[in-house]
């Protein structure tokens, strides 16, 4: 299996020797792409800018000046303007001057990556003023979403500072940081990292000692949100051979922090907590990500020069997606079934076996229970239209027979049939 971890994860990733867990990662760097300069873009100003309630998560709501000719002060992803011009409102009040960094969000993973990146260049040109953001209701600032306060607090932006505007506002002065990195953007600037490396080292938080392999799960999220089926078998096993395991929603976000820049060798199940790892700058580290969605390769141009070596380890052998309102497969939230030859594989790679603790029959236990707990899930009443299950029973018999688990058929007509018989059902 020699150099099978390099023909996984591509060009952005360093092969790994056998080795204990122990051993030091590979002192290779990770990524072969162009670095940008030391200096940050100066901040931007704007006059008279009316700034609205949002649009959507990726339009906040502001009406730049010549609109579709702005870049910088715009929502990127991939490197490009996202974000659409609001619709012309009547002004209900004025702000003076202030600092705008995006839209409200109580999802960590995107606020992390998204508008978050703008925090620390505002803070320290800019740190005296009012802090905006567009939200689509009246937001308690002593109130906001715990997502939310955890990356402004570790960013030191207090409360006071926070504005939270729901209604149009002409601002007479508003400053605007580019965005320090962008979803599937270009590779993150040096100076962007120099500012991160700078903060997590006044909070404490610098990388001067790495040791042990730390795995970041997804294994106490709420099931419908999708994942691994028979994580947390997978994450018990880890912890029987010595794999330091958190689960991020369970632990401060400073704490979160201290273990990623503290583990040489870092891996994560796909999803959100990926991005928290951008919350911190360089470290002498590999890390590795256990692709969940296929050819999804999350937060590559961001992690790549935070890192020594950065792969992407194919373990879906097949996806189990439900329907969305618009009939369509709705790929964030489906339960993937691990590729075992290729997931044992990548431990032994890595010099962790483990073969000494698996019990197939346990596995597959948790493997069924998994698939059982997200169908549920996707009919809980409470779900928003967009998260919930809009198909009925049909589909998932044929997803189950197409996955080799068509005796769970009968079990996922019961949590159907109670589903209708609450109103949920489709």
């Amino acid at each position: 299996m020699s150099g099978l971890l390099t023909r996984w994860t591509g060009r952005t990733s360093a092969a790994v020797p056998q080795a204990p867990a122990a051993a030091p990662c590979p002192p290779v760097r990770a990524h072969s792409y162009a670095r940008s300069g030391r200096r940050l873009r100066p901040m931007m100003s704007f006059r008279d800018v009316v700034v609205g309630p949002p649009l959507a998560r990726e339009a906040p709501g502001v009406a730049w000046p010549q609109f579709d000719r702005q870049h910088a002060a715009r929502h990127l992803r991939r490197g490009v303007p996202v974000c659409r011009a609001p619709e012309a409102a009547t002004v209900v009040g004025e702000i003076g001057e202030a600092v705008f960094i995006g839209a409200y969000d109580n999802h960590f993973g995107h606020f992390a990556a998204e508008s978050a990146p703008r925090l620390l260049q505002s803070l320290s040109e800019k740190g005296g003023l009012p802090f905006l953001f567009t939200s689509a209701q009246p937001v308690d600032r002593k109130a906001v979403a715990p997502a939310f306060q955890a990356v402004t607090d570790w960013f030191g932006l207090a409360p006071k500072q926070m504005r939270f505007v729901h209604q149009p506002h002409r601002v007479a002065t508003l400053w605007m940081a580019g965005q320090g990195e962008d979803v599937n953007g270009p590779v993150v600037s040096e100076a962007y990292l120099d500012l991160l490396d700078a903060h997590a080292a006044s909070r404490g938080v610098a990388a001067s000692r790495v040791s042990g392999v730390v795995y970041v799960g997804r294994h106490k999220l709420a099931p419908r949100l999708g994942g691994h089926a028979g994580e947390s078998y997978l994450a018990g096993c880890l912890a029987q051979i010595g794999v330091k395991v958190l689960a991020p929603e369970t632990l401060p976000l400073r704490d979160q922090l201290l273990a990623y820049a503290g583990a040489e060798r870092l891996i994560f199940a796909e999803g959100s907590a990926v991005h928290g790892r951008q919350l911190i700058g360089r470290a002498a580290q590999a890390i590795d990500v256990l692709v969940r969605r296929r050819y999804w390769r999350m937060a590559e141009s961001q992690l790549s020069p935070r890192c020594d070596a950065l792969g992407y380890i194919p373990v879906s052998a097949q996806v189990l997606q439900f329907l969305g309102q618009d009939a369509k497969p709705y790929v964030h939230s489906g339960m993937a079934l691990y590729d075992l030859e290729v997931l044992f594989d990548y431990f032994a790679q890595i010099g962790l076996d483990l073969a000494q603790v698996w019990q197939q029959s346990a596995y597959e236990a948790a493997r069924d229970r998994s698939v059982l707990d997200w169908i549920a899930g996707l009919y809980e009443p409470d779900l928003p239209p967009f998260a919930r299950a809009w198909n009925g029973i049909g589909h998932f018999e044929r997803v189950l027979t197409e996955a080799g688990l068509p005796h769970l058929i009968p079990e996922a007509r019961q949590i159907l049939d109670k589903a209708a018989w609450k109103g949920v059902y489709p």
